[in-house]
């Protein structure tokens, strides 16, 4: 329908089992007179009319219905279809892993997931071979791999690393991947002088490091593996070990996963079949299981081994490892005289150990260019001199270790190496870390030197940390000097990570209000401020202020100056706003939602869930909010508890008190002021929470959502017009400010 006024066209046709619409309605002119709006009435119910036309189709005839597959149900993306995994091995050394795997393609999603393969390697000590790829079309067209569709790119810290042989990544994209479609592929990779044989490391690496897409089909690198359950459905899994008879391996099927098993609130049925033959002087050793649900995909899960059907095999010991890999790293940082040379330079004329310390570890800091290749990825005879890594400018964490070792030799210290490890700080899912070893568990290197009765660990934090902080608090680390797995503990409580913040506001008659925010930073939190307000551009500054005062409110007007403090101990960071209409008044009523309490527990993000919760690090914050009450006040009620205690099991404690005080107010205020004081405090340690007691932290983030928790509602005596004496209190507040004061705890 076509007018001077508006077009509209509509099409509707029917293309095989694809139903085609199309609707365009257009409106011609910038502006109607009272004429021509009538018209476009009329165009719109010409279209109202035709809206409330239907489609009508004769029903189909009866069809017979094939009989789904048993993973129909499970609305996954793919099905994997056949699986095995197989191992040949020629010593502890050296062995070859084979994957031969079949899978369908159920959704969009899961070609998407699918088309490529990603295969993380290094030529050093491995090789790799695609042996088939090929892939089967719904209508049984079948297309294999070619040449073309296989690339190979370097990592991405290889053009910053010339010394270090260079890792790669091979892209296999599989050809006309659909709906529908099954693949298939074989591939080989053969590894060789390796520190002894282990299997799945790899893959609770990248599950660990990128939970959120991990397991098979989202797993974002290629990995031949022990683990029986994907976020797919499997119909068959083989894993394969067949080793010479004289080899000695640690092995164990653990069909509920390792780690929460005793908790006894796992699944108890077998899924892994096992079975073992003899040969010629070899055994082999067969895993297998068959129609195995999928995990439905939930956020904060804990590591996968914990939960999942999972075969953990492993020839290693950490002893002998951790002596191979000391008498490496103190063979690069022995005699080396241009390091000894710089020692001696950057301690001239510093007195007292710790000052030395700090020297040295901002040297580095500043002057070594970190290169992201753990030292699980590379062999210990890659392990660089300390001269070198010097001369070179840039260094892996075990370069970095090398010359920290060397300049505190040099420096008159005893330092000592610690392999870190992004393993579970929870003690529970260690047990895999600890039994089973693999390099795989620990990437990073520490060096460590006592101080004060006291251990500071280096090497995993730069210039801006304080002394004795450090990342790794809490998690667990190989002791080469002892061969043992520990904790690595913080030097003093108070480097701990930790955020405190407080709120000071005054409130008056018509719910307009002047607000200081005071945060103090502690422990890496400390590191991040610090490192990122010395480095900051003002105009940068600038615009980072401002976003702050609106995170308070829209309405919000900075007032005074804008203080960061990185110097001391903790970083402080203040400023303050005026904001209108901050409290709502109603009527008689004024009401106002305290600001920065805390409202819900970070992973607890659904009301129920089917697998574990897992949170992986240390929750420390005090809040703390006063409201200086308008001096107008008839009455008022404090909506949040006066105490409150959330207790999380074996995690910690949410801990929250109210009270209200009559006396000279904190800030500005007249004497003899009510003003209302909230304090929050929550100190939370990683854990994990099986589904049963997931339910009762649900009930506590719950309650700690709810708006009431929040609230504070005053009575006001008669009201009256009344005009906020903004200049009187921005002044204080400025004074305040410069003056630097920290709002009382």
């Amino acid at each position: 329908v076509e007018t001077k006024e508006t077009s509209w066209a509509r099409n509707l046709s029917l293309k095989g089992k694809t139903l085609l619409f199309k609707n365009v309605f257009k409106m011609k002119l910038p502006e109607y007179t009272p004429e021509e709006y009538l018209a476009v009435k009329k165009m719109l119910k010409k279209i109202e009319y035709a809206n409330r036309k239907m489609l009508i189709f004769s029903i189909p005839k009866k069809q017979k219905i094939e009989k789904e597959e048993w993973y129909t149900s499970c609305h996954s993306d793919a099905v994997i279809l056949d699986e095995v995994d197989e191992y040949c091995i020629k010593d502890a050394n050296n062995w070859t892993e084979t994957i031969q795997l079949k899978l369908k393609v159920l959704t969009y999603a899961g070609k998407k997931q699918n088309s490529d393969i990603h295969i993380y390697f290094n030529p050093v000590w491995e090789d790799v071979e695609i042996q088939k790829a090929i892939v089967t079309s719904p209508s049984g067209d079948v297309k294999a791999i070619q040449e073309k569709e296989i690339n190979k790119m370097d990592a991405g810290w290889v053009g910053d690393a010339p010394r270090y042989p260079a890792a790669k990544t091979l892209v296999v994209s599989l050809p006309g991947v659909e709906v529908g479609s099954t693949i298939e592929y074989s591939i080989m990779r053969k590894k060789r002088n390796r520190p002894f044989f282990s299997i799945n490391g790899a893959y609770f690496y990248h599950d660990f490091i990128e939970q959120d897409i991990a397991g098979m089909g989202a797993h974002p690198f290629f990995s031949i593996n022990g683990v029986f359950r994907y976020y797919y459905p499997i119909v068959k899994k083989t894993v394969r070990l067949n080793i010479p008879d004289n080899l000695r391996l640690n092995i164990l099927k653990a069909d509920q996963g390792i780690g929460l098993e005793q908790t006894g609130k796992v699944r108890s049925e077998g899924i892994i079949r096992k079975k073992v033959k003899h040969r010629a002087g070899r055994i082999v050793y067969e895993f297998i299981a068959s129609d195995v649900k999928p995990v439905k995909h939930e956020e904060f899960m804990p590591p996968w081994y914990s939960f999942n059907p999972t075969v953990l095999v492993s020839a290693g010991n950490w002893g002998t490892y951790s002596e191979d890999v000391r008498h490496a790293l103190l063979k690069a940082a022995s005699s080396q005289q241009e390091t000894m040379d710089k020692a001696h330079k950057l301690i001239d004329g510093i007195c007292g150990k710790k000052n030395k310390i700090i020297s040295i570890r901002n040297y580095v800091a500043k002057n070594i260019h970190r290169i992201n290749l753990p030292i699980s990825h590379m062999p210990l005879e890659q392990i660089t001199p300390s001269d070198k890594t010097l001369a070179d400018g840039y260094g892996n964490s075990a370069d970095s270790a090398v010359l920290l070792y060397a300049l505190l030799y040099t420096a008159g210290f005893h330092p000592e190496f610690v392999l870190s490890s992004w393993g579970p700080p929870v003690k529970t899912l260690q047990r895999s870390l600890k039994e089973y070893p693999d390099p795989e568990w620990f990437h990073g290197v520490l060096v460590r030197v006592k101080l004060d009765n006291a251990y500071v660990y280096l090497n995993d934090t730069d210039q801006y940390a304080m002394l004795g902080s450090t990342p790794s608090d809490g998690y667990p680390g190989l002791f080469l000097n002892s061969g043992k797995i520990e904790t690595i503990r913080i030097a003093a409580t108070r480097l701990k990570d930790r955020n405190d913040v407080a709120y000071s506001i005054r409130l008056f008659e018509n719910g307009d209000a002047v607000i200081i925010k005071t945060r103090k930073v502690f422990g890496m939190d400390f590191a991040n401020f610090r490192k990122q307000f010395t480095e900051m551009p003002p105009e940068k500054r600038l615009r980072h202020h401002q976003k702050l005062v609106t995170s308070v409110s829209r309405a919000a007007i900075a007032t005074g100056k804008y203080i960061t403090d990185y110097d001391s101990y903790p970083g402080i960071e203040e400023f303050s706003v005026a904001v209108k209409k901050f409290a709502t008044p109603q009527g008689k009523y004024l009401y106002l939602k305290l600001p920065g309490l805390i409202s819900h527990i970070a992973g607890v993000t659904r009301p129920k869930r089917e697998n574990p919760m897992y949170r992986d690090w240390f929750s420390r914050q005090h809040v703390f909010v006063e409201v200086i009450l308008p001096d107008s006040l008839e009455s008022f009620q404090a909506i949040p508890p006066e105490s409150l205690l959330l207790p999380i099991k074996k995690s910690g404690e949410i801990i929250m008190k109210t009270r209200t005080l009559l006396a000279a107010a904190p800030a500005s205020g007249p004497h003899g002021t009510p003003y209302l004081c909230v304090q929050q405090d929550i100190n939370l340690m990683p854990i994990v929470i099986m589904p049963d007691e997931y339910l009762k932290v649900a009930e506590a983030n719950m309650m700690l959502g709810r708006s009431k928790m929040r609230m504070l509602l005053l009575k006001m005596k008669k009201a009256k017009a009344y005009k906020t004496p903004e200049k009187q209190y921005i002044t204080q507040v400025e004074r305040k400010a410069l003056n630097c004061e920290a709002v009382s705890n």
